[in-house]
């Protein structure tokens, strides 16, 4: 209840940037990031950031994207949010993108489980590659 009246306070003051594609990964934007976070604007008052030469910005963005940067309120530009995320993706997809690659004979051989289990995280390999090229080309990383 708190929550929804601190956001009719401070909503205001933001500007969105128009997209439909993630501006941190290039992938679809389902949601919006706000930069600063809501709450820290919340807690130190527009005006603070104003003072600061801080805009108040809302990027479209993806649901994972959003939910890693969370109310991260550390750095406030794009190139920093998006080595942030790069970093955590890393870590968090480091086992996928380092699995080898399959051949289809070798996949054929395998029981169902596991040759699902292979093909899935080749697909998560694939995407996330893209995501990756995107960040560093888009940030310069």
């Amino acid at each position: 209840k708190h929550h929804r009246k601190r956001a009719e306070v401070v909503l205001p003051a933001y500007t969105h940037v128009p997209g439909r594609l993630c501006v941190y990964c290039g992938q679809s934007a389902e949601t919006k990031d706000h930069v600063p976070a809501v709450s820290t604007v919340w807690a130190f008052g527009s005006d603070h950031f104003r003072s600061l030469g801080i805009p108040l910005l809302v990027y479209p963005a993806c649901r994972e994207c959003n939910s890693t940067l969370g109310a991260f309120s550390r750095w406030f530009d794009l190139k920093s949010r998006a080595a942030y995320v790069y970093e955590k993706y890393r870590k968090k997809y480091d086992r996928v993108m380092k699995q080898r690659e399959w051949e289809d004979e070798e996949l054929e051989e395998l029981d169902y489980s596991l040759r699902s289990y292979i093909e899935r995280s080749e697909i998560i390999r694939s995407w996330m590659e893209r995501r990756f090229t995107f960040i560093e080309e888009m940030y310069e990383l």
